[in-house]
C-alpha cells in the first residue's frame, strides 16, 4: 500500500462490510463468487493488502 493510503483503504473496507448484502444480491446463484480483503500492518509500519478471490463455475 502506498504511504498515506491507509485511511482510504480502511474507509473502503468499512463500506464493503456495510454494503455486503447489496454485493451478494448482485451475484447470480449460478455464478457465485468469493472475495476477501485483509489489511495487515507490520511492526515497521508497512501495511499490506491481501486479496483472496474465487469466482464461480
Amino acid at each position: 500500500m502506498r504511504p498515506g493510503a491507509e485511511e482510504l483503504a480502511r474507509e473502503w473496507m468499512q463500506m464493503l462490510n456495510r454494503r455486503q448484502a447489496e454485493c451478494v444480491a448482485t451475484m447470480p446463484a449460478e455464478r457465485s463468487a468469493f472475495e476477501a480483503w485483509f489489511l495487515h500492518a507490520e511492526s515497521d509500519g508497512v501495511t499490506w493488502i491481501y486479496l483472496l478471490c474465487r469466482f464461480g463455475c
